[in-house]
């Protein structure tokens, strides 16, 4: 029987042996070519089945507080799933993460088989029941750095021959778990772009940093506001909210006034619609300077428009949260 199912029947040991090797290589430079996580365990997931001739992964990250592995599967075309693994949890994931042992498994409910290797091996049986998926063989190994910390683990999910992993499977896996382990010390733990404002909140205790992660990309897929996520299902309020933002632009936060008056000449040269596109409003002047109220200070210092419109020798900026900011927007613009 063909030890490399991925490769042509034909070729010589030899010759699959080199194959395989210049795929992993290939894959290796896909996973260094990523952006962050979540591209490696949604876009690359095909790939490494592919390669590995085996039906589905599992690639689990570790959390900032490093008592959770959360991963991201997909479950259809266009969708999605979000798991969640608690560290400590009676499951494969776990034992690989906390003992740093791979594991290949020929029945993954077959619990004599389980005990065999270690009687603190079990399967997580609602993993299968929340995907609708029914795991038989597993090749699941830790990723770590060169300091032998975790950063994830990854399962590699039935057969295309229903036969256990082979040898060269074994050994491709853990040649990817180096390249994985070199991506994720660069990813992991990265909250990019503007869900990097949102730090603080983390570092304050008012959100775990899985959940953050979690709520990033439930945002993302949504097509929702993170501030107002954070709001509904987390119940962060306004002020924490902005005074996390505060922290991380390093200036200080304004919360909504309800009585503001904006003198005429700087209303003269705004226009709700582009106040509300911009995210920045100037709200008072002094000699010193302007003060303008802006969602994103950085980005509305950077694109230069405020020097152009107002000939200020300094600009004082306040950072505030969004739905402040549309409130202040609807008492000084109403519709």
């Amino acid at each position: 029987m063909n030890p490399y199912p991925h490769t042509p029947s034909g070729m010589t040991d030899l010759e699959r042996q080199l194959a395989f090797a210049q795929e992993l290589q290939v894959l290796s430079n896909l996973i260094h070519a990523t952006q962050n996580v979540d591209e490696i365990m949604l876009d690359l997931a095909e790939d490494i089945c592919k390669l590995f001739a085996c039906e589905r992964l599992t690639l689990y990250a570790i959390s900032r507080e490093r008592n959770v592995l959360y991963s991201r599967v997909k479950t259809g075309i266009n969708s999605n799933k979000d798991l969640v693994l608690p560290l400590n949890c009676n499951s494969i994931a776990s034992f690989v993460a906390l003992k740093q042992q791979p594991v290949n498994i020929g029945n993954v409910y077959d619990s004599l088989q389980l005990a065999l290797i270690s009687p603190e091996l079990h399967f997580f049986e609602k993993v299968d029941q929340a995907l609708g998926y029914e795991t038989r063989q597993m090749l699941a190994a830790p990723i770590v750095d060169r300091d032998g910390q975790l950063l994830g683990v990854i399962q590699l999910l039935n057969t295309r021959n229903q036969l256990p992993f082979g040898m060269q499977a074994q050994q491709g896996l853990q040649q990817l778990c180096a390249t994985l382990a070199v991506a994720f010390a660069q990813r992991i733990g990265q909250v990019l772009g503007p869900a990097a404002c949102y730090q603080p909140l983390v570092d304050e205790a008012q959100i775990s940093a899985s959940d953050l992660e979690l709520a990033v990309r439930w945002a993302r897929r949504k097509g929702l506001v993170l501030e107002d996520l954070l709001r509904s299902e987390y119940q962060i309020s306004l002020q924490a909210i902005g005074k996390a933002l505060a922290k991380h632009f390093q200036v200080p936060y304004e919360p909504f006034i309800p009585h503001r008056n904006l003198p005429y000449k700087l209303r003269a040269k705004l226009d709700r619609d582009k106040v509300l596109q911009q995210q920045w409003l100037p709200v008072a002047e002094e000699r010193a300077g302007l003060t303008v109220l802006a969602t994103d200070p950085t980005q509305a210092n950077g694109e230069g428009q405020i020097q152009k419109l107002f000939a200020y020798p300094a600009i004082f900026f306040r950072v505030t949260t969004r739905q402040e900011f549309l409130q202040t927007v609807d008492t000084l613009f109403p519709r």
